[in-house]
Parts: C-alpha cells; structure tokens; sequence
C-alpha cells in the first residue's frame, strides 16, 4: 500500500502541475513518527506554503522547503494557499453514507450529522422526524453541537422542491475548536454539498456558537437574508435623496396637489363599489365630487343595460361612470369596462367643471394602477343622447381605413431598353467647306 507521505506529493506535484507550475516542487519531506517540530522559514517562502507546513497532519509529515527562490519564480500567483489545502484535504464520502444520502433525500431522517473520521465523511449520528420541522429543530440539532468539535448537520424541512425534501445545511466551527480541524472542515466543505446533492439544500447556516443555529438563529438569518444590503452613509443619503424625488403620496384616502391635477380622497363606498365591478359583480358605478367636503363618493350602482346608459347621464351636473360594455366582436364575447366622464357644458359652475377636470386624471391613476382596473376606452361626452350603441361599438373597436395611394406611377416596359443612342441634329453632321 502507498504509504501517506507518497500519496501527498503526488498529490501536491499532480495539483502543481494543474496551476501550471511545470517546476517539480523542490521539496525534502522527512518522516517524523512522534509528531510536528516547528520550524523557522525564510523571508523568501511563497505565504501558501507556510501556511501549508503549519496545518499538515500530526504524524505523518514535515515538510522543510528548499530553493525557495525558484518556488517564488515558477509558481504561478494562482496557487492559493486555501486551494492548495482544499484540494489535499478533500475527503470522499464512503459508501455507507452515500446509503444513508439516498434515504435522507427520500425523506426517512430529519438529521444527519456529518464527521470526518480516518480522512473520510462518516456518519455521527441520525434523527428520524416526529414532529413538525419547528417542533424538531432545537431539540434535535443544540444537544449535537459539541464546545471543540466542528461537524456538519443536515437538517430536513418539511418543504419540497422539484428535486425532493429541501435541507439546511449547518456548518458547525466553534471558536475554540484546533485551527486544523477547522482547516479540515472548511476544504471539505463543498465535497459534502456535492455529495449529498446541492439542488437539495435551500439554506446554509454557519455558527460559532449554539445561538447562530438555534430555531431563532435560523430566522434572523432568513430576515437578514431577505433584508436589503447595508449601506454606507453615503449611500443612504443618496437613496433618501431620488425617493424625495420621485415620490408621490397619490392615494386611495389622500389630497395631493400635482401639475396633472387634483387627487381628492375617494370614499370606501366607492373603492368597494369599483372592485365590484373589476370582479364583474356590477355592471355600472357612478362617482360624484362632493363639493363642500372636496371628496370622490360613490353616487349609485344600478343595475344599467346599453339601452338604460344615457338615462344615467344628469343633464345639469358632472359625473364619472363607469361601465362593463358586453358586446360581440368578430364572433368573440366581451366585456370591456369603459370609462365615460360628461360634462353637460356651461349649465355647471365654473368651480365644478375645473374640480371634475383636474380630479379625472389622479381618479384613473388610482384605478389603473392601485386598483388593477383594465379600462379599454375612455369617452368624454355632454350629454347621454351620444350613449348610442353603435358609438359605444366604435369607441371600443374603431375601423381600420386601410390606405390608398391617390396615384401609381405605371411601370416601365418589361426588359432592358438597350444601349442609350446618341442622335446628333442636321446642324451637326454638316462638315464645315473650305
């Protein structure tokens, strides 16, 4: 069998060669039986491999650097420290925990906690489901977490995804735990999430300690998760700055004075009575300005076929209407809702006719865009005689003129013409006499 020391510098030399680093790494490795000496580097020492020489295994390996200049000068910036360990540190999962993979994504256990143990990903203990994923958490994952000890948990939700059962995947590291188990961990990392399928795991939660991934740890990291990014002060100013300047407090109950116009309050009555309609519920509602408390309230819903429309429409005072048109069209049954706003002309004061023109636009803004509303027209009129049915028909679906050119200049002979010929007069082709 490969002894340890062998198989990583194999290791170590196949990964070197990966980065591009066509240099065999000049390295002398002595075995030591009883354990790590430490010892002193030279300032010239790439910084990956320091680091690499204070965290190799007890025990098996030491690792004392030579021609360290032609390390700096071969080895590509690329070889990171944290790749380099990464890759040696890598640990497979054995086969009886890509089993145990398979159930747990079946939906069989609730827990899985996950250690390295003889270099490779083992299970340390299981939980099956009793109750809720909540009811489960605290008392299944808090009495696993040891002081010193990293570990991986799994932890089953009740929710599922395209894939299966959706996972939190715990990455237990206390502060006080041995800088290599840590090291160990952290490189192995991404081969558990591999192994045990990614398209499974909804969160990722690392702790210190057991307040980080507790139920309540869990769902401040949620919030923090769904929470907008910190920003600077700057930022934050910036931000405050464009909301002053776009921002609009045009409203369902407020009084906004705009250049478009005047946004008055519009009564509940009103609002109920418009999704009504959105929902199909009524078929016409009729709003009206009250003018002393400069409010838009609800004047009536009777129930208004096509025929009855003009009679809803008052001769000496202004309206909104709005209407659902049921009509064929092209064979095709709909129900358009279309928006009519009459002013009988100068029989209305002067302070009316201004209110209902500036309040018309702010009153569609809020329905289009607060309450959802399609309206497909609208129409302004002055009185209910227009209300006809083949005006109401044309307003919503309006002929197409197709164009027709006055003149079409004709066309040419077909084929070519030939050689364009030169014709010189009389006057020309006279030679001039002696």
């Amino acid at each position: 069998m490969m002894s340890p020391v062998i198989f990583t510098m194999l290791k170590i030399i196949w990964y070197a060669r990966k980065q591009a680093c066509f240099v065999m790494l000049p390295f002398i490795f002595v075995w030591y039986a009883d354990g790590w000496d430490s010892v002193q580097h030279s300032s010239s020492i790439t910084p990956g491999f320091v680091l690499l020489s204070n965290f190799v295994a007890k025990g098996q390996l030491y690792v004392f650097p030579v021609f360290l200049t032609l390390i700096n000068i071969f080895c590509p910036r690329e070889v990171k420290c944290v790749n380099l360990i990464t890759f040696i540190f890598s640990f497979s999962a054995s086969g009886s925990v890509k089993d145990i993979f398979v159930g747990a994504r079946n939906g069989q256990y609730r827990l899985l906690k996950i250690v390295i143990d003889n270099e490779q990903l083992v299970v340390g203990s299981s939980r099956r489901p009793v109750g809720s994923w909540e009811k489960d958490y605290d008392s299944f994952v808090l009495p696993l977490l040891e002081d010193k000890q990293p570990c991986y948990i799994l932890y089953r939700l009740d929710s599922q995804n395209a894939q299966g059962y959706e996972w939190i995947f715990i990455a237990w590291s206390p502060d006080h735990s041995p800088v290599r188990q840590k090291m160990l961990y952290a490189a192995t990392r991404a081969t558990l999430k591999k192994e045990f399928g990614g398209g499974h795991i909804k969160d990722e939660v690392f702790g210190t300690v057991q307040d980080d991934v507790s139920l309540n740890g869990y769902k401040k990291y949620l919030i923090s998760q769904s929470s907008p990014a910190p920003l600077t002060a700057a930022e934050e100013e910036l931000r405050q700055i464009k909301i002053n300047e776009v921002q609009a407090d045009v409203g369902v109950d407020t009084k906004h004075q705009t250049l478009q116009g005047v946004a008055f309050p519009i009564a509940k009555e009103a609002i109920q009575a418009l999704e009504k309609l959105k929902n199909k519920k009524l078929n016409y509602v009729q709003l009206q300005i009250d003018m002393k408390n400069e409010t838009i309230v609800l004047a009536n819903t009777l129930d208004t076929e096509l025929k009855d429309l003009p009679k809803r429409v008052p001769k000496d005072a202004a309206r909104y209407h709005f209407f659902l048109y049921k009509h064929t069209h092209e064979g095709d049954y709909l129900e358009s809702i279309i928006f009519i706003y009459s002013m009988p002309g100068y029989t209305c004061s002067i302070r009316e006719r201004m209110l209902y023109s500036s309040c018309k636009s702010p009153l569609l803004e809020i329905v289009e865009t607060q309450l959802w509303m399609q309206i497909v027209r609208k129409i302004e009129i002055d009185n209910g005689d227009e209300l006809t049915a083949d005006f109401l028909y044309e307003e919503v679906h309006p002929k197409q003129h197709a164009y027709k050119q006055t003149f079409a200049k004709p066309k040419g002979p077909a084929g070519k013409r030939g050689i364009r010929r030169l014709i010189r007069g009389p006057a020309e082709t006279e030679t001039p006499s002696d």
